[in-house]
């Protein structure tokens, strides 16, 4: 278990006139650097509705608390709400190295880039929402490695 915390606040809103929803976020995670001091990471959200369409993009950097890793990520999104309960759409993350100068990481043979891509599917359920994406992923490492995904997972507000 590794503590993922932040703040994120939301600076435009759509519903008041602006052209996109908009945020800022700022936090820290040991997911990914669980063996270092962890990761300082800021996030620029936007997101556009057309109806039961919606756009997403996030992008973000995060730097660990030497200086020695930095890492950069892009999130696009298109979903699309059919009906009550279910969302469908097209998910996708590329996570970059960013000039890290750490040996450690290195010497791990940790990769300098990754991406998941795919079509996802959402269900709520009550108070829950069950989540499903296959596609595309990809690890570069010293070589690159291309596979198939496929994901699940639930989730709750507490």
């Amino acid at each position: 278990l590794q503590p993922n915390v932040g703040l994120r606040l939301q600076i435009l809103r759509q519903s008041q006139g602006h052209l996109v929803d908009g945020a800022v976020a700022l936090f820290y995670r040991r997911e990914r650097y669980s063996y270092d001091e962890g990761l300082v990471q800021g996030v620029v959200s936007f997101g556009h509705t057309f109806g039961r369409l919606a756009g997403f993009v996030n992008l973000a950097y995060g730097q660990d608390p030497e200086g020695d890793d930095r890492d950069g990520e892009l999130r696009l999104a298109l979903l699309y709400t059919a009906g009550e309960h279910f969302i469908l759409g097209v998910d996708s993350r590329l996570r970059l190295d960013l000039w890290s100068s750490d040996a450690r990481r290195m010497a791990r043979n940790e990769s300098s880039r990754d991406l998941v891509a795919g079509p996802v599917f959402g269900v709520t359920v009550g108070g829950w929402a069950l989540l499903a994406q296959t596609g595309l992923s990809q690890v570069r490492t010293a070589e690159t490695h291309t596979g198939f995904l496929a994901m699940g997972g639930a989730a709750t507000v507490f």
